[in-house]
C-alpha cells in the first residue's frame, strides 16, 4: 500500500490521530501519578518522623 493510499481524507496519515490521542492520553496520566507520588512520599515522611518521635520519647 502506498502511502497515498494510507492517509484520510484530512491528509494526515490514518494512526496519527491515534498515536496523538495516545500520548496526549500517556502525558496526563504522567502528571496524574507525579502529583500522588509526591503525595504519597510526603506523608511517608511525616509517618517515619512520627514513628521515629514515638520511639525515642515513648509516646
Amino acid at each position: 500500500m502506498s502511502i497515498r493510499e494510507a492517509k484520510s481524507e484530512g491528509g494526515r496519515a490514518v494512526g496519527e490521530d491515534y498515536w496523538r490521542y495516545e500520548c496526549r492520553k500517556a502525558r496526563k496520566e504522567r502528571e496524574h501519578y507525579k502529583c500522588w507520588s509526591a503525595a504519597l512520599f510526603y506523608l511517608l515522611g511525616f509517618a517515619t518522623m512520627v514513628i521515629m518521635y514515638l520511639v525515642m520519647y515513648g509516646g
